[in-house]
């Protein structure tokens, strides 16, 4: 098995975000960025990677290489810029989305009444290793390299948001120390695309 390396990520490495935030965001890329007929959910994806300074960019993500090629993406940021960092997704959304902006605001919405992280928590946002590199360990490595992340901010925990029918990824968290600390199941419109979330925490 190939070591893994981390580095920070570049505008240019879109081809591995664009399937690891889909697939860490579940059913909600779909609810959030669907709906417009002239763009898919991926080239959404891939304008949000692209444009720096918020809370789904480029400069706050890393990139997890082996065998020279990408192989996995971690998004992650302390828990105190969540806010700075999700007004400044929502002031670039008629950049991002243009016409479906307010489309997208009113759906987003729904997601911000529920708690993502804590101030003094370092938060994986969005994971994933692509499933050619799958079944080695790199997840867990991924992992890791967050919270050395979280260590060098002087943080006391880890936490992250996972959907609350990923039993597989729920179990691999849970082995790896975390322990769900508050669910929310979601109603409505929302519920028809993904039932709801745990967010789960690990004391470093």
């Amino acid at each position: 098995m190939s070591a893994l390396t981390i580095r920070p990520a570049r505008p240019e490495d879109v081809d591995v975000a664009v399937p690891v935030l889909r697939d860490s965001m579940g059913g909600l890329a779909d609810y959030l960025y669907s709906g417009d007929p002239r763009h898919s959910v991926d080239r959404y994806l891939a304008r949000m990677f692209k444009i720096g300074g918020h809370r789904f960019s480029w400069d706050r993500s890393f990139i997890a290489e082996a065998d020279g090629r990408a192989a996995g993406m971690l998004l992650s940021y302390p828990g105190r810029e969540i806010n700075a960092l999700q007004m400044a997704f929502i002031l670039r959304l008629p950049e991002l989305y243009r016409w479906s902006a307010p489309r997208v605001l009113w759906r987003a919405a729904g997601l911000l009444n529920a708690p993502e992280t804590d101030a003094d928590e370092y938060y994986v946002s969005n994971i994933g290793i692509l499933p050619e590199f799958q079944n080695r360990g790199y997840g867990a490595e991924l992992m890791a390299f967050a919270e050395d992340q979280a260590r060098a901010a002087h943080l006391p925990e880890c936490g992250l948001s996972v959907d609350e029918g990923n039993h597989g990824a729920v179990r691999f968290y849970e082995r790896l120390g975390y322990k769900i600390v508050f669910s929310k199941t979601f109603s409505g419109m929302m519920a028809r695309y993904e039932s709801g979330y745990h967010r789960m925490v690990k004391i470093l």
